[in-house]
């Protein structure tokens, strides 16, 4: 039977490691870490939303008795000019919407992903520290 130097075989694994250079995953940067088609998406959504933004689609009338009652009438009538500006803004509603629940999703997914991480990282540490305390 052969005999077997375990002291002599640990230091050859401490001198290897030592040897190694060791070096710690550095995290993404935001531009990998967040996808570019969301941003792409965003930024479009927001350009469109700005070009909207604007719409000032009613305003109080500044009159009394029968004046008052005659711009009512005026108001009514041409209820159908105020229906575009409604119809802009119901866009605008929309694609900040469309972002903002963009954009929530996104955060979502990146919770669940954090929370993996820090099940690994918990696992991982969990396994150092049990062979630390083998040694």
């Amino acid at each position: 039977m052969t005999d077997i130097d375990f002291d002599a075989l640990n230091r050859e694994l401490e001198e290897s490691a030592a040897r190694r250079k060791i070096t710690e995953e550095q995290p993404l940067p935001f531009e990998e870490f967040f996808p570019s088609i969301y941003v792409k998406i965003v930024q479009s959504r927001m350009e469109k939303a700005a070009q909207v933004k604007d719409i000032d689609y009613y305003f109080d009338l500044d009159s009394k008795g029968l004046t008052l009652f005659i711009r009512r009438l005026i108001r009514r009538a041409n209820k159908f000019l105020f229906l575009k500006n409604f119809d802009n803004q119901r866009k605008f509603n929309s694609l900040v919407l469309d972002s903002n629940q963009l954009l929530f999703n996104h955060i979502i997914k990146m919770e669940k992903l954090l929370e993996q991480n820090r099940q690994t990282i918990q696992s991982l540490q969990a396994k150092i520290k049990k062979l630390e305390e083998q040694k």
